[in-house]
């Protein structure tokens, strides 16, 4: 069998699939094959981590394609894009909301945040009646992304910022919050990349060919990177074991429970069936053919 393990932060989430249908086909494959059983249930293990790279949010290829969806990296980057931007607000952001009061306050407003009187600034908007998603705001300079990490909702639920979120910091230079933007959209891929660390182990992140020249995705760079990092990845080795051989593959991201649900882990197992039953009708079909019974 192939065990899957899904752990979380200190094993508070730990469960495993273990498909019967998978099994079934894997013993057949493994009989149709030059291969040991060792070999058959490593190889196998190693595409479905690959199966799973793609069935873990965020969801996409590896890379976008003219007329389709976006990448998983596009989507993901765009979702810490958003996140981020709930949090923190430019003064540009917000100047229709206060013009909506006071013209003359939100020209004032904006001319203080240019000369840094971030004091005064703020009492501009204590003085109007601003929206109550504005209420809670700081007018400051970056603070290195202090607010934004306070916001996320804390392991082991996924970090992500809330839904309706209010703003938390109204800052007052583009750039820093630009530069922080662009290094927190670095580490998407994480979840998906314990899985590449599993694939990695067990001998590499490439895909190969399908039935009809349909080609598995390799795992992308992007989510590579992460792996051995925070985006940790572990291999338990039973293929050899003389009772029942099976391979342990486990997670170690805090929040994958939160990217990857129970039918997707179906699903990177469905994937990998199929192609085995897909293989071993080829091989019949060849030995039919070669015995003269096509």
């Amino acid at each position: 069998m192939i065990g899957l393990k899904l752990q979380g932060g200190g094993g508070a989430i730990q469960f495993e699939v273990d498909d019967v249908a998978f099994r079934t086909t894997l013993l057949n494959f493994y009989r149709h094959s030059q291969k040991s059983l060792s070999e058959v249930i490593r190889s196998q293990a190693r595409l479905v981590a690959t199966n799973l790279v793609f069935q873990t949010q965020p969801f996409g290829g590896s890379k976008a394609v003219s007329g389709q969806d976006a990448s998983g990296k596009a989507l993901g980057e765009g979702a810490v894009n958003r996140d981020i931007r709930k949090v923190y607000k430019l003064p540009s952001d917000i100047f229709q909301d206060v013009a909506r009061t006071s013209l003359n306050a939100a020209r004032g407003f904006v001319k203080l945040i240019k000369d840094r009187k971030l004091d005064e600034a703020r009492k501009i908007l204590t003085r109007i009646n601003i929206p109550h998603s504005l209420s809670l705001a700081f007018v400051q300079e970056f603070d290195g992304g202090q607010s934004h990490r306070e916001a996320r909702a804390p392991i082991p639920r996924r970090p992500r910022i809330r839904r309706q979120q209010n703003a938390l910091s109204i800052v007052a230079d583009k750039a820093p919050l630009k530069n922080y933007i662009k290094e927190v959209q670095k580490r998407v891929g994480i979840a998906k990349s314990g899985w590449a660390a599993c694939a990695i182990q067990l001998g590499g992140t490439r895909g190969r060919s399908g039935s009809q020249g349909n080609e598995q995705q390799s795992v992308p760079a992007w989510v590579k990177r992460h792996a051995g990092g925070k985006g940790g990845g572990s291999v338990i080795d039973r293929s050899m074991s003389a009772g029942d051989a099976f391979v342990d593959m486990i997670n170690h991201v805090p929040w994958i429970a939160n990217c990857l649900s129970a039918g997707q882990q179906q699903r990177a197992l469905d994937i990998q069936r199929v192609k085995m039953e897909t293989a071993i009708e080829s091989a019949l079909n060849y030995e039919a053919g070669r015995d003269g019974f096509k």
